[in-house]
């Protein structure tokens, strides 16, 4: 598994709000009924929240906080039970606590697309230099 650091530093033009502490993750999960990969209590411990010239990232302390964008994507998609990594205008990119990255548009269930955060952000990256 690739870094998830290293990944998101990688990201062209990208910006980042101030670190999360631990007591402020878990209260995010609680808020959400879920659990946290790994990977991401690490990018949120380390940036918040993220955004670069080709993506953006939930997270927290800024404007794109997992907790709303979570619950307003469950409101359309109640058959997902995962938090919302990315939504861009309809299509909602999600990861499940063992990392697993998923994605849906209105009103499917999820379909399976990278086995974690830092290789879906790689793909990403490397999609936008082509």
């Amino acid at each position: 598994m690739s870094d998830i650091i290293s990944a998101i530093k990688k990201l062209p033009g990208m910006e980042h709000t101030k670190p999360v502490d631990s007591e402020n993750i878990c209260k995010a999960e609680q808020k959400l009924n879920v659990v946290f990969a790994d990977d991401y209590k690490k990018y949120l411990s380390a940036f918040g929240t993220v955004e670069s010239d080709i993506i953006a990232i939930s997270g927290l302390g800024g404007y794109l906080d997992v907790v709303e964008l979570t619950e307003e994507c469950r409101s359309v998609n109640s058959q997902v039970p995962y938090y919302v990594i990315e939504d861009a205008d309809g299509l909602v990119i999600w990861q499940d606590e063992t990392g697993a990255i998923y994605q849906t548009t209105p009103c499917q269930p999820p379909k399976k697309i990278h086995n974690s955060l830092a290789g879906f952000l790689e793909y990403v990256n490397n999609q936008k230099k082509e």
